[in-house]
């Protein structure tokens, strides 16, 4: 996400500096990505089967409890040395069952080992998942973890035996995909084949859960079924769907042998299906479009052209902030009127989109968002990647509703203490069902920095973006930003450089940590509470300091105490 955007800032052209240190971050990101996805310990299955990405549930039935362990032990063995796992497990089992090398990995804590307690159902159900995350998060569990849920016990415990167990299975499978959501790293739930005699596959087949596979024994071979499995590339959005022959090699890992894939060719097709309606204003840099696409002067004249589209794709423009909600508008009413076969792409122009309005519009029915960084041959690409696939998601209810449960507080700026708390504290609890990330960035000032001068200094210009002061110095609530973009939001929002205020800054990444640091914020305000409003209110914009144009400076990562992270700010010279 570009730096200045989030700001709402116009951006200036890219220097040789600026683009360097964007190149760098772009391929830390990138590589923490690609650690952050964890797979299923079976070598050689086919490309995508098997990916564990974040913030997704990956549900895998076992047959029996010997497929269970051995795919147990291999996860954990293979998976520990290379991140940290948390492992919940039933409270009557032996959480070191895999082999004394689990034992030595908690010892190292690379591995967090847990068992529900006995009225882990009713306190699920009372509380929810995120109270379960805060829990996991005070015993050890990092933002990151891999966690293994071995086995659904919590989730069907209080179900009572003469319920309907399709509707039971139903709700512990939504419960689950909350709980992925909520939580940074993959999520893994291990669960019987069968429960109270009855098979859990059908059951579960028709959910919209989008990885779910079966380990299955058959006479001495073992195969695992994938009933269907999204690889983790979003640019990649087919289900897989496959069954995978499994043998045991001398590593003590299951091995795939060869598969044969379930996923049926389409037996029909509509006429529609290249055809493709664009708003002109999202082919601005479009010297000519392909064949089959249609271009339309407005949002009104696409969708009556579009009005018996099928399989049809379909590309908005997003121009400025304002356009999110008449666009909320738009896709709800195409993906309400229109099959599921139909593609949505929505496409930044102007300005970028908040990562709250990205997150509604997705919920509404849209398949994709194309960043506005981003070449027309990338929207080529992905209407064809797009294919035949159909919308698979369940659509939010109506537009108001999924803008209101993403939105910021209409606030930004300086609020004392006990607001900012209270602020931060509402937005956080309105938006943890949603997968929108937010910061709280603690700017410990150097000795000769006063507060107000720091307070001058600092620009919040978007809704929910808010800082305060402590005795330390200044605390920045950014919402829906995510710490990896924390730090080039940063620099957009101070006019000065943030080197010239501290020498390093603290970023809570997670709600977990942000809960934690706003309890301590709150105990700090009651010992020696600050205000500046009044002074701030008594100073006319004209004497602010103006902004000024800085290339993005170069931060180191420190892992810092537990979800919190720790960016060292170089120090500028007197000469400088």
């Amino acid at each position: 996400m570009n730096a200045r955007a989030l700001a709402g800032e116009p951006v200036a052209g890219p220097t040789l500096a600026s683009m360097s240190a964007l190149l760098s971050r772009w391929l830390e990101r990138t590589a923490l990505r690609e650690t952050r996805v964890g797979s299923l310990p079976i070598a050689g299955l086919p490309e995508g089967i098997g990916e564990l990405p974040p913030r997704e549930l990956s549900l895998l039935l076992c047959a029996d409890h010997a497929s269970r362990e051995r795919l147990l032990r291999s996860l954990l063995t293979t998976d520990v040395p290379r991140r940290r796992v948390s492992w919940i497990c039933a409270a009557g089992q032996a959480r070191y069952e895999a082999g004394p090398e689990l034992r030595s990995a908690t010892q190292r804590k690379q591995l967090l080992a847990l068992t529900w307690t006995g009225d882990a159902a009713s306190q699920l159900r009372q509380l929810g998942p995120q109270h379960l995350l805060r829990e996991l998060a005070t015993s050890g569990m990092g933002p990151h973890d891999l966690l293994v849920l071995d086995g659904l016990d919590p989730w069907l415990a209080e179900t009572p035996e003469d319920a309907a167990l399709e509707a039971s299975i139903a709700e512990a499978a939504q419960a689950l995909l909350r709980l992925a959501k909520a939580h940074r790293g993959p999520v893994l739930a291990l669960a019987p084949a069968q429960v109270r005699g009855q098979p859990l596959l059908p059951l579960l087949a028709h959910s919209n859960l989008s990885r779910l596979g079966a380990l299955q024994l058959d006479g001495a071979s073992s195969h695992l079924q994938v009933v269907r499995w999204s690889p983790a590339q979003r640019a990649r959005p087919r289900q897989l769907a496959a069954r995978c022959l499994l043998e045991l090699g001398a590593d003590g890992r299951w091995h795939c042998r060869g598969s044969t894939d379930l996923d049926p060719a389409p037996l029909l097709t509509a006429a529609d299906a290249q055809t493709t309606h664009a708003m002109r204003g999202a082919l601005h840099d479009a010297s000519a479009t392909p064949a089959h696409w249609r271009v339309h002067a407005n949002l009104e004249a696409l969708i009556a052209a579009a009005r018996d589209a099928v399989s049809a794709t379909i590309v908005l423009a997003h121009h400025n902030p304002d356009d999110v909600v008449f666009l909320a508008d738009a896709v709800y009413r195409l993906r309400r009127e229109h099959p599921r076969l139909l593609k949505i792409i929505v496409r930044e122009t102007e300005s970028t989109l908040r990562r709250n309005g990205e997150l509604a519009l997705l919920r509404l029915g849209a398949n994709a968002v194309v960043g506005r960084e981003l070449g027309f041959s990338h929207l080529v690409q992905l209407v064809g990647e797009l294919g035949d696939q159909p919308y698979a998601k369940v659509p939010a209810l109506e537009p108001a509703r999924a803008l209101q449960a993403l939105a910021p507080d209409p606030i930004q700026g300086y609020l004392p203490l006990p607001a900012f708390c209270s602020t931060v504290e509402r937005m956080l609890e309105r938006t943890a069902e949603t997968a929108l990330e937010h910061s709280l960035v603690q700017v410990p000032l150097m000795p000769h920095v006063a507060h107000l001068d720091a307070l001058l200094a600092c620009q919040c210009r978007r809704d929910g973006d808010v800082v305060t002061a402590d005795a330390h110095g200044l605390v920045i609530f950014l919402f829906g930003c995510p710490h990896d973009d924390a730090m080039a939001a940063l620099e957009s929002i101070f006019a000065i450089p943030c080197s010239e205020l501290a020498r390093l800054v603290q970023i809570e990444p997670d709600g977990n940590s942000q809960r934690q640091a706003l309890a301590r914020l709150r105990r700090a305000a009651d010992q020696s509470p600050l205000d500046f409003s009044a002074v701030l209110r008594g100073i006319s914009p004209g004497r602010r300091p103006a902004p000024v144009q800085a290339a993005v400076l170069p931060t180191r990562s420190v892992e810092a105490a537990r979800c919190v992270h720790a960016h060292v700010l170089p120090l500028r010279t007197a000469a400088a």
